[in-house]
């Protein structure tokens, strides 16, 4: 089957969002939430008028798809994440999902367009059928094709063999690509992500006693001085909300916070060397302010650093990378080292790049040749999967490896596994 870039979809799904576009589009036309909003028919929040460009109904249930959307306070209202362990777990809000795209971002018609999905390296084959035999049966695809985000890092970048960083939300994972082919049983995984630094940020703000309040519950707001409790007071006529969707809005609250305060220090964290840095301020939803100090670094050097109540089979970073190349053939040993990706949001906490060089460097033989690849255009950075599938897909050579309506008909959802190996 030939299809030239310009008719081809890429769907780059992950924890926090999809990313959807078109192969010759320069970004992603969209970024969906992967999380959604549900509300049963007789709940209130059921019974607000439908608006169809953010709402949608199936049955007895109401869905709230995109971030203006899931931002609305609604009495009833849960919400909930189609992917759990980086795979889709829930295919009904997955399903909703690809809909939305479809009519409300893509605005085109699914069957006149093939479409390339990033996958999970370590993604099931139950898991890689469902999804075949739902694209080709509901949204009656010309052609499909599965390729794995490691792989699509290392193409999107023009390399063949190469060391993935990935730095997602639920987790950290070292991915050695050989021949764009990722060696499996060399994969390092870590469950410190940005949802853990996210934890770890709520529990100093607990041990800290200073409040996360969401956007939503907040009326009016007095000025105060810094470190002054503050005063505020709750937005009036606020609905009967869900746990769900509150601890939703608190943890955006507390990656604001995340995006604007924290800092990798370059060198292993100690007190002393990181009160002499300079201080930020940050200003919290409710008026509070407050300058930080070593703590914008010591929070996020569980990274580098494991703490010494974690497990103790969870490596920081740097260990994580030595240990991964050490698990491959010699032969590309000196390859991997000399193209390390990274990739993924929660590579773009400030100083990454500049720590995760000095820990590797001081962790190999003085004499080993290292390339460190960091885009700096951080879209590219955090979605180098569906850069690389934008990139796949227009690869002439490519398109001899669409699975196609046809093959699926003959022979059925397994087929996928022989095409996308």
């Amino acid at each position: 089957m030939s299809v030239r870039g310009e008719g081809v979809l890429v769907f780059d799904l992950g924890s926090v969002s999809l990313r959807v576009g078109r192969a010759v589009d320069k970004d992603p036309m969209a970024e969906i939430p992967s999380v959604v909003g549900v509300s049963i028919k007789g709940t209130a929040a059921n019974s607000d008028s439908a608006k169809p460009n953010d709402n949608r109904i199936n049955k007895n249930i109401k869905y709230y798809i995109g971030e203006k959307s899931l931002s609305v306070p609604r009495p009833g209202m849960e919400v909930k994440n189609c992917v759990k362990d980086c795979m889709i777990d829930d295919w009904d809000l997955f399903e909703q999902m690809l809909d939305y795209a479809y009519s409300n971002c893509l605005a085109v018609e699914s069957h006149c367009y093939p479409v390339l999905f990033t996958e999970w390296v370590l993604n099931t084959k139950p898991k890689r059928e469902t999804l075949v035999e739902l694209m080709f049966e509901k949204y009656n695809l010309p052609a499909i094709y599965l390729c794995n985000s490691g792989s699509l890092a290392t193409i999107g970048l023009k390399c063949s063999t190469a060391l993935v960083i990935d730095c997602g939300a639920t987790h950290t994972s070292v991915i050695p690509v050989n021949s764009c082919s990722v060696v499996s049983d060399a994969i390092s995984k870590s469950p410190v992500g940005g949802d853990f630094i996210n934890m770890e940020c709520k529990q100093y703000f607990k041990d800290n006693k200073i409040e996360v309040i969401p956007r939503y519950m907040i009326g009016q707001i007095l000025k105060v001085k810094q470190k002054q409790k503050p005063i505020w007071t709750v937005k009036k006529n606020i609905p009967e909300v869900t746990n769900s969707w509150h601890n939703y809005m608190c943890k955006s609250v507390i990656q604001e916070f995340q995006h604007s305060v924290l800092e990798v220090y370059d060198r292993p964290y100690t007190e002393v060397a990181t009160s002499l840095m300079p201080t930020l301020n940050y200003t919290f939803t409710t008026g509070y302010s407050q300058r930080f100090g070593h703590e914008q670094f010591k929070i996020p050097e569980v990274l580098f650093n494991p703490s010494p109540n974690m497990d103790k089979s969870i490596l920081g970073l740097a260990d994580m990378v030595v240990s991964t190349i050490g698990k491959c053939d010699a032969n590309i040993k000196s390859d991997l080292f000399n193209h390390i990706i990274i990739t993924g949001g929660n590579s773009l906490i400030r100083s990454f790049v500049e720590r995760l060089v000095y820990d590797v460097t001081v962790r190999v033989p003085d004499k080993t040749k290292m390339r460190f690849i960091a885009p700096y255009n951080l879209t590219k950075r955090r979605f180098g999967a569906w850069y690389g599938g934008k990139c796949l897909a227009s690869t002439p050579s490519f398109q001899h490896l669409w699975l196609n309506k046809c093959e699926y008909t003959d022979r059925g959802k397994s087929i996928i596994h022989e095409k996308c190996d």
